[in-house]
């Protein structure tokens, strides 16, 4: 019985060690990849535009005029004080509307930073050929409003010339931009005309 058993285990022994001698080792590289899209398109929906006005420039005062960039609220005009005060009366709003800006191909669910001008400290000017003479329009303040995104159908906080958005699910968002604007603190005759300006807005992660 002893001889059986030590014969059956050595055979066993040398089965293991003749299978091992036949084991292989083999690598293969895999490729790895990752794309990077840190841009996105930001576009001008629709301008911004304060109607048609019949407005009047004194150096004692100014007269103002907001378009809300809310669109559950109202045009409306402040009046100018003192005895011989300037002047900002609607003609026609019929054109008179917030700018509208589109985000698109952004990261979805992801807040995105809207930078205005600093019009607290330097006004954007509306000017209009004609004589020197001819006074100018202020922007002097700017409200934002979702209409597309997480936080759609609410105003924006503007903080220090800021303000935020998220995308929605698809990485889509837009709002509007609002702007309060006022006569020209000099004493002079607006000519009839458009008047003109340029509002930079910028958007980032």
């Amino acid at each position: 019985m002893t001889k059986n058993f030590i014969a059956l285990s050595l055979g066993l022994s040398l089965s293991v060690f003749t299978l091992s001698s036949f084991a292989s080792t083999q690598t293969q590289n895999v490729d790895a990849k990752v794309t990077v899209q840190n841009t996105f398109k930001l576009e001008v929906k629709q301008t911004l535009d304060f109607g048609t006005v019949r407005a009047v420039s004194k150096a004692s005062s100014t007269a103002a005029l907001s378009v809300p960039a809310n669109p559950n609220l109202q045009i409306s005009t402040t009046a100018a004080g003192g005895s011989d005060p300037a002047i900002m009366d609607i003609l026609d709003s019929a054109s008179a509307q917030p700018a509208q800006l589109t985000i698109a191909e952004a990261t979805k669910y992801t807040p995105l930073t809207i930078e205005l001008p600093d019009v607290g400290t330097t006004p954007i000017e509306l000017a209009t050929t004609g004589p020197g003479t001819t006074p100018v329009f202020k922007i002097t303040a700017f409200t934002l409003y979702a209409t597309v995104g997480q936080n759609a159908n609410q105003d924006i906080a503007i903080t220090t010339n800021q303000g935020t958005i998220t995308t929605d699910g698809t990485g889509n968002a837009e709002f509007n931009l609002g702007a309060t604007l006022t006569t020209d603190d000099i004493d002079g005759e607006y000519v009839d005309g458009d008047y003109t300006g340029t509002v930079a807005v910028t958007v980032s992660y």
